[in-house]
């Protein structure tokens, strides 16, 4: 899948965790959902893997079994971390994230999956 694309479904992703929880915004337009999208993407590029290893050795391996419950940790690590670079992403308490980073992998899973079938 193109790295636009890939973008595109991120964007969405987004877009419906933040319509989902009333503690997660986005302001601006559907640039700054794309602006974003893209800093969560890059921030997730460059620091999930490490959020990710550091919680695993932490939980002494378990979220390492639990790949699932580790990644989705690692990504709303990432997504509040986004929140802090970003002025136009508020994202507030530490269950919202959680709750958002599942939303965007459930969803964009779905999407790059309605994708497939049709491409």
């Amino acid at each position: 899948m193109s790295i636009l694309v890939t973008w595109a479904v991120l964007t969405l992703s987004m877009f419906i965790a933040s319509q989902m929880l009333s503690r997660m915004k986005i302001s601006g337009g559907v640039f700054s959902h794309f602006a974003v999208s893209a800093g969560f993407g890059l921030l997730m590029l460059f620091t999930g893997w490490l959020f990710y290893a550091l919680l695993g050795f932490l939980s002494g391996g378990v979220l390492f079994a639990f790949s699932f419950v580790g990644k989705l940790l690692a990504g709303a690590i990432v997504l509040k971390l986004t929140d802090v670079f970003s002025d136009k992403l508020k994202v507030e308490g530490f269950g919202t994230p959680i709750l958002a980073s599942l939303i965007i992998t459930v969803s964009g899973t779905v999407c790059e999956g309605i994708l497939a079938l049709l491409g």
